[in-house]
């Protein structure tokens, strides 16, 4: 008891047997994920550790009159910055060779997020309706780091701030209950805020920051002899029963907490007071001294860092080279490699640079290193993946992806910009506008081009993934499409446009589908409750809207959407070291039909009381009876699974050209 509460803080084997515990979670759901299903709370351990470890630092420091920022920070670089830099540096290096160009501009974005700790942040802004595959961004598993790093700018402040007017509990409960709250509040609105945002994570750092405080910071209290004897005979049960409990939760939510489940929120408590509880119970209790502290655990525990940021890279590589999730074998081979290079980094790059020369020098040299490394992430991503690699060089490859061709500065200049998709083929006023979603600013390019010759001025003014001129969006931003899609109708309905191209992705009704009020259609807006519902909604908007355009003297064009592919266009492209996974790229017709199964009945149901309406198939132009090619003419169509590439759009362009003349 004693020891706990000194000042100083004390090695504990069984805290790196708990990290061996955090990182094999962690690494076994992202390798084998139906053996640990629930294995990513390895990185709420982590936070419970990371909040303990560094807190009782500043607590003892503080205590004793020693804490010093400049010597807090520089010992922040030295444990973080090796390691890192040298798995930024090693991605870079394999990714010159190995990712297309559209990946490598990727990898450079997350390389830079990392560098500067906001990785979480850049995640955050990328999920959505047209986000990458968490398994093939290399640098993804960064986002927690990012949240340390984040907490740590803050924290000594407000530990130095809370130390000078002994307002310790306070502080902790204060920050430790609001950012829980938070967090509550962002799940439970289904925000993905929830997830990457520092300030719903915080609290589990600060459950940590608060057993550091009842262990280092508080004084100690001495009860009467005859209470003391009997706490002392009881503290070494309480200690187990302490353990026990811990391991259990901890166990208790890698089997309970299912990965789509909300989270973290409450359920976040089970691993943060799991880890709680196995920390306090202190080393001597017998599942920490025994399970914990065993030679195995504590060598994993010590190199945990380095194999956390090294097995995520090599699997997601794998995922990458492969076209899909590996065999079994490499994702083991993955793993193995991860941890050697784990060992070897901890061994030769760590530890002596831990240990080794005191003073600014280290610092400033690994400040400055990671500041290159930052840097040359940031160049990878405006130059588009270094388009002068070889790998680069593919013309297939050159429209994966979304390449920042969304909006163009003469449509923002000119309509003041506020939507996700802003195209204007010239300066005049726009005489054919495109309505719809993202499967309807596809088509832009296709137009754009056929207009060249007949002086048209095409307009694409869209907000993704709102089925805008249906009238109803499953978005939580459906404030957005509203804004948008009433927006882009107001220019519709303008003397100088003559052709209105609508289009969309199929949209079934979902729980959570809401009714647009963009000026046309039934009055009124909130969540829709049911199919019935959103089927009537649905129609009555869109004939209001198709009645409301031919009353205006608008040539009016329905596009049906372009065939989904159930394969990422990128296994049909050759990479260095492996052929393309795809032999034939195409998609059985048969998938199409399905995909609007549930939605185009609708659709053509309002059509054919408005036969004026010219409807283009892009099956048409993209299909023959029985397959969807993705690939033609050495060009490819796709840029991902469901958008065209400005090849597929120029494509389907002079079909959809004759159809509007």
């Amino acid at each position: 008891m004693t020891a706990a509460r000194s000042s100083h803080i004390e090695y504990r084997p069984d805290i790196d047997g708990l990290r061996a515990i955090a990182v094999l979670s962690v690494v076994i759901y992202h390798a084998y994920p139906e053996l640990a299903y629930s294995g990513f709370i390895g990185v709420d351990v982590f936070f419970v550790i990371s909040g303990y470890l560094i807190s009782s630092i500043i607590f003892g420091q503080l205590g004793r009159g020693t804490f010093s920022f400049p010597e807090f920070y520089g010992r922040r670089v030295k444990r973080i910055f090796p390691a890192l830099i040298l798995v930024l540096a090693s991605c870079w290096a394999f990714g010159w060779f190995a990712l297309l160009a559209g990946e490598y501009r990727e990898l450079g974005k997350h390389m830079a997020g990392g560098a500067g700790f906001v990785s979480n942040l850049v995640l955050w802004s990328e999920a959505g309706y047209f986000d990458k595959a968490a398994e093939l961004k290399p640098l993804l598993h960064l986002w927690s780091l990012g949240i340390e790093e984040q907490f740590y700018i803050v924290w000594p402040f407000l530990a130095w701030l809370a130390w000078k007017s002994r307002r310790w509990m306070l502080v902790l409960l204060v920050l430790g209950i609001g950012s829980f709250a938070w967090s509550a509040v962002d799940v439970a609105r289904g925000s993905i805020a929830a997830f990457y945002s520092p300030q719903t994570r915080f609290w589990e750092l600060l459950a940590g920051g608060l057993l550091a405080w009842s262990s280092v910071a508080a004084k100690p209290w001495t009860p009467d002899a005859r209470l003391g004897r009997w706490l002392e005979a009881s503290w070494k049960a309480r200690s187990n029963a302490m353990a026990w409990a811990g391991l259990a939760l901890i166990a208790g939510g890698l089997i309970r907490i299912g990965h789509g489940e909300n989270f973290p929120g409450a359920l976040a408590l089970i691993p943060v007071l799991g880890s709680v509880l196995l920390i306090g119970a202190g080393p001597a209790a017998w599942p920490n001294r025994v399970i914990l502290a065993n030679r195995l655990a504590v060598w994993i525990g010590l190199i945990s860092f380095p194999f956390y940021l090294w097995h995520w890279p090599l699997l997601s590589f794998a995922r990458i080279i492969e076209g899909g999730n590996p065999a079994i074998d490499v994702r083991t081979a993955a793993v193995a490699l991860a941890l050697a290079l784990a060992w070897l980094t901890y061994r030769w790059i760590e530890r002596p640079i831990r240990s080794g020369t005191q003073g600014r020098a280290p610092v400033l040299v690994l400040t400055a290193s990671m500041a290159v490394v930052g840097l040359g992430g940031i160049y990878t991503m405006a130059t588009q993946g270094i388009t002068s690699r070889e790998a680069s060089r593919y013309a297939l490859t050159s429209q994966f992806g979304w390449n920042g061709d969304q909006r163009d500065r003469l449509c923002e200049r000119v309509l003041g910009g506020g939507a996700e998709f802003c195209r204007l083929s010239s300066e005049a006023d726009p005489t054919t506008i495109i309505l719809g979603d993202s499967i309807a600013w596809q088509l832009y390019f296709g137009l754009a081009d056929e207009a060249r010759d007949s002086g048209d001025t095409v307009l694409s003014y869209n907000q993704g993934g709102c089925a805008a001129f249906l009238g109803y969006s499953g978005r939580a931003d459906y404030q957005q499409c509203q804004r948008v899609t009433r927006k882009a109708l107001e220019i519709a309905l303008q003397d100088s446009v003559k052709t209105v191209v609508l289009s969309s992705a199929p949209r079934p009704y979902v729980p959570g589908t809401r009714k647009l009020d963009i000026g046309v259609g039934p009055p009124g807006t909130g969540e829709l409750s049911s199919r019935d519902q959103f089927e009537q909604v649905a129609k009555e908007t869109f004939a209001s809207l198709l009645t409301e355009l031919q009353t205006r003297g608008k040539r009016v064009v329905y596009v049906k959407h372009n065939a989904p592919l159930s394969f990422d266009p990128e296994a049909c492209v050759a990479r260095r070291w492996a052929e393309p996974k795809k032999s034939r790229c195409v998609e059985p017709l048969q998938t199409y039909q399905e995909s609007g199964r549930d939605y185009y009945p609708m659709v053509d149901e309002v059509l054919r009381r408005f036969p004026e309406v010219r409807v283009l198939e892009l099956t048409s132009v993209l299909c023959d009876g029985r397959e969807c090619t993705a690939m033609r003419d050495g060009k490819m169509l796709y840029r991902d699974f469901a958008h065209l590439s400005i090849d597929g759009s120029i494509a389907v362009g002079p079909a959809l050209s004759r159809l509007m003349h």
